[in-house]
C-alpha cells in the first residue's frame, strides 16, 4: 500500500510505517481538506479509515481494484494539534494518517 497527496496544499511525508500530514500554521476559517491517492491495494473497496477524534473527517472514492481517492479535514482550530486516522484492511491496522499543526 501507498499514500500519495493528490493536493498541493501543505505537506505530506511517510515517517517509518505511518504517513504524516503537517499542515503546518493554518488560520480558523481556512479550508483544510486535503486528497490523497492510495494505491497498490489487493482490493480497494476493502480500505477503511477511522479518525481517533470527531474533529477529524473522511471520505473515500474507489477509483477502481487497486487505488481509492480520500479527502482527509481537520475541523477544529486547536492553538497545536495532533490527530490519528487509523488506515485498515479488512478491518486489520495497515497504518496511520497522523495530522499535525497549529492554529492560528
Amino acid at each position: 500500500m501507498e499514500i500519495t497527496k493528490t493536493t498541493e496544499k501543505y505537506n505530506f511525508y511517510k515517517e517509518g510505517a505511518d504517513y504524516v500530514l503537517d499542515l503546518g500554521t493554518i488560520k480558523r476559517a481556512e479550508e483544510r481538506t486535503t486528497e490523497l491517492l492510495i494505491s497498490g491495494v489487493e482490493v480497494s473497496n476493502k480500505i477503511t479509515l477511522h479518525p481517533k477524534c470527531g474533529c477529524t473527517s473522511s471520505n473515500k472514492n474507489i477509483i477502481d481494484q487497486n487505488s481509492l481517492s480520500v479527502k482527509v479535514n481537520y475541523k477544529d482550530c486547536d492553538p497545536s494539534f495532533a490527530k490519528i486516522v487509523e488506515v485498515k484492511y479488512n478491518n486489520v491496522k495497515v497504518g496511520l494518517i497522523k495530522i499535525k499543526g497549529k492554529c492560528q
